[in-house]
């Protein structure tokens, strides 16, 4: 039973290589709360939390098909990134249905301008859409490693986010790039490597019971070796020509950008959230 059991809640890649795709997507996360695009970014690293719960437990406890499983997971997953919205607004505004009639004001407000043509900038909106960002990186890249076992696709949306933070800020280390590509590393190797055990023990092809651990070992030397080239050689990961292309449509929202109105008008321009971090 015990057996039974461990089998089901394990993934393929194992769960060395799971950790670590769960942190590169908390990296993700935090590579955005770092490049500081606005104030509340914190709410980033959460939705990537959620969105790896969601996916593991979709794809390997419950095991469902994923026509049951995407709705599934993004019903529950916008329910949480509501929820964590929420949380950031005012509790002057009211209660949590009051919050979500706020928000939902708003958004009316920025369709509103944007199909009159003009420009609207919200705060909570952009918060909002990195929320649900960092959820579907979260969701996707558990996803296609637990279920599918595909590092190398698992891998790449929450990289491609953590170079273009770090392309755009200097705030974001070059040492977090450094770390990210040493965990691809890690993870594209382990995965392989399970995978490849697993075709040999079903081929009932002899092999040595410490070949997993030496080969993580070995993946674990030549990840060191890529941080240490990455804290040696002088290179830098910021672009000033990817900054400048960003920052019209990218300025950061001023401190203190979280107004407490009451909910406003369904009609009119945004004009109360300062300066957009994006425009939507």
């Amino acid at each position: 039973m015990g057996r039974v059991l461990r089998r089901r809640l394990t993934p393929e890649a194992g769960w060395f290589a799971f950790s670590l795709l769960a942190l590169l997507c908390l990296l993700a996360g935090f590579s955005t709360y770092r490049a500081d695009w606005s104030d509340g970014l914190g709410i980033a690293v959460r939705a990537a939390l959620v969105g790896i719960v969601l996916a593991y437990i979709v794809a390997k406890p419950l095991a469902v098909p994923e026509w049951i499983a995407h709705p599934a997971g993004a019903s529950v997953g916008l329910v949480a990134v509501l929820w964590l919205m929420q949380a950031l607004l005012s509790d002057q505004i009211g209660d949590w249905r009051a919050k979500l009639v706020f928000l939902w004001l708003r958004w009316e407000r920025w369709y509103v301008a944007v199909r009159e043509g003009g420009r609207a900038d919200d705060i909570y909106l952009f918060l909002l859409l990195m929320a649900v960002t960092h959820l579907a990186i979260g969701y996707v890249a558990t996803w296609l490693l637990v279920r599918h076992n595909h590092a190398w696709f698992s891998v790449l949306l929450p990289t491609i986010v953590i170079l273009i933070n770090a392309g755009y800020s200097r705030k974001v280390s070059p040492l977090l790039v450094a770390l990210a590509v040493a965990i691809d590393l890690l993870i594209v190797g382990r995965a392989a490597m399970m995978h490849r055990l697993w075709l040999w023990r079903r081929r009932a092809v002899p092999v040595t019971s410490g070949l997993a651990w030496q080969s993580l070992w070995v993946l674990s030397w030549l990840a060191v070796a890529i941080l240490l080239v990455g804290w040696i050689v002088p290179f830098g990961t910021h672009s000033s020509r990817a900054a400048a292309a960003l920052r019209p449509t990218s300025q950061r929202f001023p401190a203190g950008s979280f107004p407490t109105p009451p909910p406003p008008r369904a009609t009119g321009r945004d004009t109360d959230a300062g300066p957009a971090a994006a425009s939507l």
